[in-house]
């Protein structure tokens, strides 16, 4: 959708109009505005007027966002051009061309803004960026296989190693838990023997003090 506005027999000369305009092409229309408000040029305030213009079409008539809208197109035509005489030496008179200027704006929506040489750079360089990385890995995983390949035996080697050291290890730590039951079971009598002489002791001890 495109929404257009034009304005018509500007008293400013089409290669004047054509500086300020270079400036505004492509841009959002926020952005334009802010930068025609520093343009020195005498046909910056027409151009802003009629960028103006253009987004009050499109939010009235066509119910477009103004943070949506950028400037799609903008051209400066001559118009019809008014001509004067100035007196010259030797009784001669020269043409004074007083030119004029048609400018049109055309905008539309951020969505079908076109992608410039800059954005196709851009993408092409990410593109290859895309290629390099994807060879790269492919390398770097053809240099793991090949790793893998060539000390596979060794590790194979080595796993079965950890394996039996694993297996030794639990079977000493079953042996030395069953050793550690049967001590326990053995010292279980001796600890009632001592008890109980421990009670005969102390039961004549308080016998003689009592005699």
């Amino acid at each position: 959708m495109e929404v257009h506005a034009k304005l018509r027999h500007l008293r400013v000369s089409p290669r004047k109009v054509r500086l300020v305009i270079d400036a505004i092409r492509g841009l959002q229309v926020d952005e334009a505005l802010t930068r025609l408000d520093f343009i020195p040029k005498a046909a910056s305030e027409p151009v802003k007027k009629l960028l103006e213009s253009a987004i009050a079409n499109a939010e009235h008539n066509f119910k477009l966002k103004r943070a949506d809208l950028f400037v799609k197109a903008v051209t400066a035509d001559g118009g019809p051009m008014i001509k004067r005489w100035r007196p010259r030496a030797f009784g001669r008179a020269a043409p004074i061309r007083k030119r004029t200027s048609h400018i049109q704006i055309v905008l539309a929506p951020v969505s079908e803004k076109p992608a410039t040489k800059n954005d196709k750079r851009k993408a092409a360089k990410a593109e290859q960026r895309a290629t390099r990385r994807d060879g790269w890995l492919k390398k770097k995983a053809a240099r793991h296989a090949l790793r893998d390949a060539k000390f596979a035996p060794e590790k194979k080697a080595d796993e079965e190693t950890e394996k039996s050291v694993e297996k030794k290890s639990e079977a000493t730590s079953q042996e030395d838990h069953s050793a550690t039951k049967e001590e326990m079971k053995t010292d279980e009598p001796q600890n009632k023997e001592d008890k109980k002489s421990e009670v005969e002791i102390s039961s004549n001890e308080t016998e003689l003090n009592q005699n």
